[in-house]
């Protein structure tokens, strides 16, 4: 998985305003998300979660993980016993027996009032944990070797949420001109203690950790030769 340093989020919010991400990565598929929980970069940063083509106006540079979900679609998906890197201390690699759970939910609609305005709705919810059942020590020669207890002191279990919703609305008032107004709230929670109720998950990422903008901005086009005009009639 590549995760960029310094990456330019021009293209990636509604104003195309100039704004970087001190570390930048895109996942397309669960797996990917769920190798990136195993780096370390995902305990050391915060994560600041973006949807595909996210209403959302950046005034400065981000200072965290920016996570670029491009998962689309509903899926809900259970593996059990499912062999995985569970962590390591200089040359000691843990590996484990996990039960994986993803549930993902995409919807979008774009509702046209007439030919000049419309409203525009997105929301994502992505919600991923990672319960470990047996460890083993991963031997030179390839072979696990069972251990009782998890050997080091972090929990290695995952529990990880998103939240985006985008709501905008959109008059081109004039030609070539444009007034918007963008709501969007997001939010993404990471902890080591697995919740398996859907609603109580939900609930938790929303308590005191719900980012909410809104922006207003208008773009009129003028034509240089009728500006002209104007001014040598003045």
């Amino acid at each position: 998985m590549l995760i960029e340093e310094n990456k330019s989020l021009f293209g990636l919010n509604t104003f195309g305003l100039q704004a970087n991400a001190k570390y930048f990565t895109e996942i397309y598929s669960p797996a990917h998300l769920l190798d990136l929980l195993s780096y370390k970069i995902t305990k050391q940063e915060n994560i600041f979660p973006l949807g595909g083509g996210s209403n959302i106006l950046l005034t400065k540079d981000v200072d965290a993980l920016v996570v670029y979900n491009q998962i689309k679609g509903i899926n809900l998906s259970k593996e059990d016993d499912d062999l995985g890197y569970a962590g390591n201390e200089s040359s000691e690699v843990i590996i484990g027996i996990r039960d994986v759970k993803i549930n993902q939910a995409v919807f979008d609609m774009v509702y046209n009032i007439d030919s000049y305005k419309e409203i525009a709705l997105e929301f994502r919810n992505y919600w991923s944990s990672v319960n470990y059942k047996r460890y083993y020590n991963l031997q030179d020669n390839g072979i696990g070797n069972p251990i009782v207890n998890y050997p080091f002191d972090e929990n290695p279990n995952a529990n990880f949420n998103i939240w985006n919703l985008d709501l905008s609305y959109s008059w081109w008032f004039a030609p070539g001109s444009q007034m918007s107004v963008l709501y969007r709230n997001n939010a993404a929670s990471f902890d080591r203690n697995i919740n398996k109720d859907f609603n109580s998950n939900l609930s938790n990422l929303f308590q005191g950790n719900l980012n909410h903008i809104l922006s207003i901005s208008v773009r009129y086009f003028i034509d240089y030769n009728q500006a002209k005009n104007w001014i040598k009639k003045g």
